[in-house]
């Protein structure tokens, strides 16, 4: 596994070990770039990743920053899925 990037060490409390979102290469196993980070998921933080709509290098680590801006606090919500985004419509108002 090639780790392109690595976030900030960030903690939640309660004396758990610091932890960092990480962006990974694609690998023989993997054919995608994947961001790994923590999120909220009802009243806990689970490990979850997320690859980049186009399988780029650039488009990965504007991901990366992305969930970096995120976890900051500086976006209010995580970036979506791939197969949230491609499942979105555009709303261009009435026809």
């Amino acid at each position: 596994m090639a780790r392109l990037a690595t976030g900030k060490a960030r903690t939640l409390g309660g004396g758990r070990k610091a932890w960092t979102a990480r962006l990974d290469a694609p690998t023989a196993r993997y054919s995608r770039y994947r961001v790994h980070f923590e999120e909220p998921v009802e009243d806990e933080w689970v490990w979850t990743t997320r690859s980049p709509r186009e399988n780029t290098h650039e488009a990965a680590m504007a991901l990366f920053v992305e969930t970096e801006a995120w976890l900051d606090g500086v976006r209010d919500h995580a970036p979506a899925r791939s197969a949230v985004e491609s499942s979105r419509v555009v709303y261009d108002g009435p026809e």
